[in-house]
């Protein structure tokens, strides 16, 4: 009988970040839930230099692929002090990144007009009632002329 798990967000966060332990930031990315085909981080247009944040980051890969690979100042968000420590542990090393435990719409409600790219690579955007990300999401977003 397999014991029952008690924090099943602790327990998926470690689950992902056995599966990504050959992965680094290194690696490329794609949109597809199986890393596979589809459009990869050109689809955010340029980030180097930008400010990036990523609502619902979990293991904080993508956001760590950004910053090393293209040059953006990253954060990433996520509601689990697990995923958040594990993504710290693995790459909070890198100079322009840091990790941040809090929920995704409160995270960017508080920081109007701060970022440059918001995105959700199966986080928040999976997990958050859309009116109320989005919403948050557009004060986040720091005036522009866009890409």
């Amino acid at each position: 009988m397999e014991p029952i798990v008690s924090d099943p967000w602790a327990h998926h966060g470690r689950q992902r970040s056995l599966a990504e332990a050959a992965r680094t930031p290194g690696d490329p990315f794609r949109w597809d839930a199986y890393d596979s085909y589809g459009p990869g981080p050109e689809l955010l247009g340029p980030v180097s230099g930008r400010r990036v944040v990523d609502v619902g980051c979990g293991t904080g890969l993508v956001v760590a692929h950004l910053v090393q690979e293209h040059g953006a100042d990253g954060v990433g968000v996520d509601s689990s002090p697990t995923a958040t420590a594990l993504a710290r542990r693995r790459f909070g090393h890198l100079p322009g990144l840091r990790y941040v435990t809090e929920d995704a719409v409160r995270h960017l409600a508080q920081r109007p007009g701060v970022y440059d790219v918001c995105f959700s690579r199966f986080g928040a955007a999976c997990f958050t009632d859309p009116y109320l990300l989005l919403a948050a999401a557009a004060a986040a977003l720091c005036p522009g002329d866009g890409w």
